[in-house]
């Protein structure tokens, strides 16, 4: 009757499972690498690669890898040959990678951190002669391997050409071996598991399908080279077209977000404990966050499941990486849901039988059937035939083995899968699997070798103690080892001698941290070590009472307990970072405490030095590996230094500054005392007192880039609280009370105290009467360069407010925050306290910073570049005497249609399109105003100061290039000019090698917080503005609200309004094509430019206007 009920039972599992999931996926019999190479011909210049210093076309790796595998078939790598790669996080691993996939090999990624005794363990077991590796890998593979290559940007550039494409063995088969993966093993030997090419690419499309990968996608690679989740974040994306994102070691450690930021990554592969830690919403392009290795908390998914596209992940290495997924953004999530099964059929049986299943909700093991399941593992057909069974005799025909996973899971009643724990003692360690009886036989070979230690029992377990944050799960992260022995007087001694010994053989995260002896075990009635008494008899031990088996400090350090209180700065600083990293009490740290032994490990060591920078404190994760003690870490911890004031004239001291200040006082009709710093100006004001080099302008004078703007005052304002809050501001900020002077050394700012010099307020009577008059008073050395006014119109009652400045004190970002300060002023709200940043510190940078670097960039990005002029002057044209006109159009501003780019690069895009499609060149050069507020100063953000820089911005025209690709790449320059933005165009335009692409003058200016926003609060109304500038022609485009005015400004003379208003209407055109949401995947930049040349782009002025260009 028993028997019965068992087959009842599993037939009716079975027709349950059979419904959710009736066939099988087909495995996928094509190689990943002529997946790749596929890409390659669908989409050459495409960016395949990108890391902090290079990147790598999909044409390029193409060719590099095949390149590199001709090589490897000489070096005799065929199938089921073995290579191994050591490299640190690098492109050129990916290269070496599709290298050894194409000459017919399997390779082997090794992480070159890892302990030597383990990676040789891992290389003798292969048998490998030859390996591949990075020119700093040379070191660590030197003794174990006859034979290697070393694979980077000199190697790959020597080798030959080849005459065709691609290279493959033909004698290659899907069921030949792609890879090998090292995991930990129950025997203490480390185990390999073979993933042939048909698993791996199953794996890949499948996963690419499930993760909406595309040619849009730019993945980071952060996984470790010593776990398979490495190949997940990288093959899937290229299959699909996407660019993978490779941050440095040192920025996977320090800077990971900042690395993201800069490399444009929008989708997330990673561990939960470290995407709670991370602050991803720094990354305003993430589309795609990805999770696996550990269980999710539910506070993470209601975080992130309905801003992104958030997937949960699970699957063991040998069943190729991923096997089951789990939309969280489309269903509410169970507790530890995996999700369904991708490229397998997932069966739960009953827990120690395979021959029956469990029933529906029932816990029982998981076994994973399909074309993802393994090969096996290297040279164990013991272990294989135990793990790999053959097909059960309930299951239906189609694969012959099945992988029993060691996981306990239960089927919902709706198909999908739950994970409830394991049923042997592997762990999971910060989302990687470790056998504890391989940590367990390892600390028995080190204890071993000691005399006069007799141990009886060795036991690790994973243990979550009291005083620890569950947020950060660190004690469950942390193996704990617990032995008999009572001898206090030589443990610490013998734990460090344990630890070093260990760390030679096994990686860091399965080297003991917390080490407690043991007079008695508990045990079951069997006589077995009861592993949940243990734990649940150590787990209330608090940090300081565990603290008591912590081994001698590692580093000096008070032996008083000294708490923050007491504690020098730094050590303060540490002790509280500390305790929020561990979510321990303050009076249980103290500066012996080592940071591992505290629960620490990589993920919170990057956790610790992102709170440090936040805390002032400069710190990094190879540091605090180096230096695991509180006290060693403060004494090597640097400050962020907070810059001292600069004295007064310290920017001039190697002048006579004596002569200065009375030709000062003298120019700005004031005392010599009133002057309260001087200082030279930036090349930026210098500009805009000497305009462009090739109109020969006189330096006297009269300026240009002089700004008008009035706004009509509303009954309400409180005119003298008004006048008040302006009053305050000028005493606030220097720049406000800047002027000019030209003297024998050249031209200064000088800096007027508050109060000195006549007021910057007047009354006037007659709106256009005044305005008149003040157009004609130009400002000029020794003037003011502010002016106010409160105009009284004739004869209706409004009331004007005018306010001109020169936009040598002041640029758009400035005005943000001077009107945002003066509005809170003025509704009595607090103000930032401290005095206000100074412009002197700005000067200081820009004028000493190291140009080197830079000038390198800027010259590599305008390499190759040949221009055309959009606009001519006739060659008697010196002394310009401009009469600028402006024509603009005002359109509708559509909704964000793209992740590619943002709406300002979207807009330089479209303008260099617009350009290049009239002048039919293949490169258009224009200088676009950037704000400059991305430079290192401090306080840059709150200066009320220019900052404004004219940065080259080159679009390539290349008409084969999808459009998509265009944006990616301009984008992308986005990032990569921050370091290197303190060099612009003004500068570089007078190196003689530079001066071809840069020799025209047009200028791009996007304004995000036009004049018409500004002073809203009050109830101030945009009248009208008027610049003066000395620009002969221009193009501005002001985002204000849901309207974009797109305005060109020229000099009349050689310019007219009919041929500006179709410059407009092409860049109108092109962006509105850019944007439009039925842009074709594949559409050309070949195409934009002839929809643009069309005479039906003529005119166009609304977004709906453009749809009937989506036939081109």
């Amino acid at each position: 009757m028993a028997a019965l009920e068992c087959k009842d039972s599993t037939s009716t599992a079975l027709a349950s499972i059979l419904e959710w999931y009736p066939t099988v996926p087909e495995p996928v019999t094509d190689f990943v690498h002529d997946l790749v190479d596929a890409r390659s011909e669908l989409q050459p210049e495409a960016e395949a690669l990108c890391s902090s210093d290079r990147t790598l076309s999909y044409r390029e790796l193409s060719d590099l890898s095949s390149r590199l595998a001709r090589q490897l078939v000489a070096e005799g790598v065929k199938a089921e040959v073995i290579v191994p790669l050591f490299f640190e996080k690098s492109l050129w691993a990916v290269v070496g990678i599709l290298g050894v996939m194409k000459a017919g090999g399997a390779f082997l990624m090794l992480d070159t951190s890892l302990p030597i005794g383990r990676i040789k363990a891992i290389v003798d077991q292969t048998g490998a002669g030859f390996a591949l590796t990075s020119p700093k890998g040379l070191e660590v593979c030197g003794g174990l391997v006859e034979r290697r290559r070393v694979v980077d940007a000199q190697s790959l550039d020597n080798l030959p050409q080849l005459e065709r494409a691609e290279i493959r063995q033909p004698t290659l088969k899907p069921g030949n071996a792609a890879y090998l993966i090292f995991t930990s093993g129950s025997t203490g030997t480390p185990k390999g598991v073979i993933i042939e090419h048909s698993q791996l690419a199953t794996t890949c499309v499948n996963v690419g399908e499930r993760m909406g990968c595309d040619s849009q996608r730019r993945a980071v690679q952060f996984a470790s080279y010593a776990f398979d989740a490495f190949i997940s974040d990288i093959l899937p994306t290229l299959i699909y077209g996407g660019t993978v994102c490779i941050p440095s070691g040192w920025e996977r450690d320090n800077d990971l977000v900042g690395a993201m930021c800069r490399l444009g990554v929008n989708a997330v592969k990673i561990t939960p404990s470290l995407a709670n830690m991370l602050e991803l919403e720094k990354l305003p392009a993430l589309r795609s966050l990805i999770l696996g290795g550990e269980s999710v908390p539910r506070s993470l998914i209601d975080k992130w499941a309905t801003k992104v596209k958030m997937i949960l992940v699970y699957g063991p290495t040998e069943c190729c990486i991923i096997c089951f997924t789990t939309d969280c953004s489309s269903h509410t999530v169970v507790p530890g849901e995996i999700g369904q099964p991708m490229g397998s059929r997932g069966w739960i049986v009953k827990q120690g039988d395979c021959t029956q299943l469990a029933d529906i909700g029932e816990i029982g093991e998981l076994l994973i059937e399909g074309p993802v399941v393994g090969r096996g593992y290297l040279g164990d057909a013991a272990k294989t035939a135990l793990q790999f069974i053959e097909r059960p005799e309930w299951m239906p025909a189609g694969h012959d083995r099945v992988y029993r996973t060691g996981d306990l899971a239960r089927y919902e009643g709706d198909g999908v899968v739950c994970y409830a724990g394991r049923a042997d003692n592997q762990v999971k360690i910060r989302g990687q699997r470790l056998e504890l009886e391989e940590v367990e036989r390892k600390l028995i070979a080190c204890l071993s070798g000691i005399d006069g230690v007799a141990v009886q029992h060795v036991v690790v377990e994973a243990v979550t103690f009291a005083g620890l944050s569950s947020k950060q799960l660190v004690g469950r992260d942390v193996p704990s080892v617990i032995f008999s022995h009572d001898d206090k007087a030589r443990f610490s001694a013998l734990v460090q001698g344990l630890e070093s010994s260990m760390k030679l053989v096994l990686p860091s995260y399965a080297v003991p941290s917390v080490w407690i002896p043991m007079k008695t075990f508990p045990y079951t009635v069997s006589r077995k070590i009861d592993r949940k008494q243990l734990r649940q008899l150590v787990a209330p031990l608090s940090i300081r009472e565990l603290s008591v088996f912590h081994s001698a400090p590692e580093a000096t350090g008070s032996a008083n307990g000294i708490t923050s209180h007491t504690a020098a700065e730094k050590e303060a600083k540490l002790i509280k970072i500390w305790a929020a990293v561990f979510g321990a009490d303050l009076s249980t740290i103290t500066l012996q405490d080592s940071f591992f032994r505290m629960g620490g490990d990589s993920l919170l060591a990057m956790r610790l030095v992102s709170l440090a920078r936040q805390s002032g404190l400069t710190l990094t994760v190879a540091g605090v590996v180096g230096a695991p003690t509180l006290a060693a870490l403060a004494s090597t911890a640097t400050e962020i230094v907070t810059t001292a004031e600069l004295s007064p004239f310290s920017l001039v001291q190697h002048l006579d500054i004596a002569a200065l200040r009375q030709e000062g006082a003298l120019q700005c009709r004031v005392a010599n005392e009133d002057l309260e710093d001087l200082y030279p100006c930036s090349t930026m004001q210098m500009h805009y007192v000497t305009g462009y080099p090739e109109y020969e302008r006189d330096i006297a004078g009269p300026w240009h880039w002089q700004s008008q703007q009035v706004y009509r005052v509303p009954p309400s304002l409180d005119l003298e609280r008004f006048r008040a809050v302006w009053n305050a501001a000028i005493q606030r900020h220097q720049s406000l009370r800047t002027r000019l002077i030209l003297s024998a050394a050249g031209v200064f700012q000088v800096v007027l105290r508050g109060g000195s010099g006549p007021s910057v307020w007047e009354e006037a009577q007659g709106l256009e009467e005044y305005l008149e008059k003040d157009k004609s008073c130009i400002m000029g050395f020794g003037d003011g360069l502010v002016r106010l006014a409160l105009v009284h119109a004739q004869p209706s009652s409004d009331r004007f407010v005018a306010m001109t400045m020169q936009h040598i004190i002041y640029d758009a970002f400035s005005l943000g925050i001077l009107f945002n300060e003066l509005e809170q002023d003025y509704y009595g709200e607090e103000l930032p306290s401290g005095p206000r940043p100074k412009m002197n510190r700005y000067i200081q940078y820009v004028t000493g910073a190291d140009k080197t670097a830079a000038l390198e960039f800027w010259t590599s990005y305008l390499a190759g570049a040949v221009t055309k002029p959009l606009l001519t002057f006739p060659p008697d044209v010196k002394l310009f005497d401009l009469n600028v006109s402006e024509t603009s159009l005002t359109t509708k501003m559509p909704e964000p249609r793209t992740s590619e780019a943002t709406t300002a690069t979207i807009m330089e895009v479209a303008a260099g399109l617009a350009i290049a499609g009239r002048l039919g060149c293949a490169d258009v050069v224009f200088n676009s105003d950037r704000s400059g507020r991305n430079l290192p100063v401090e306080g840059i953000q709150d200066l009320v100061g220019p900052t404004t820089l004219f940065l080259p911005v080159r679009i390539h025209v290349d008409e084969s290039q999808t459009l998509s690709d265009l944006l990616r790449e301009c984008q992308a320059f986005q990032n990569d000019k921050l370091p290197f933005e303190h060099l612009g165009w003004l500068e570089l335009r007078e190196i003689d090698e530079l001066k071809p692409p840069l020799r025209h003058s047009l200028n791009i200016n996007i304004n995000t917080q036009p004049l018409k926003l500004i002073g809203q609060r009050w109830g101030l109304e945009f009248v009208t503005s008027h610049a003066m500038c000395d620009d002969p022609f221009g193009i501005n485009i002001d985002i204000y609200g849901d309207n974009i005015k797109w305005t060109v400004y020229y000099d009349a003379r050689f310019f007219d309004s009919a041929t500006a208003s179709s410059l407009l209407a092409d860049i109108q055109a092109a962006f509105f094509l850019i944007v439009n949401p039925n842009r074709r995947p594949n559409l050309t930049v070949g195409d934009v430019l002839t929809a643009i040349r069309s005479e039906n782009c003529r005119g166009w002025k609304e977004e709906e206007e453009l749809q009937s260009c989506w036939s081109v």
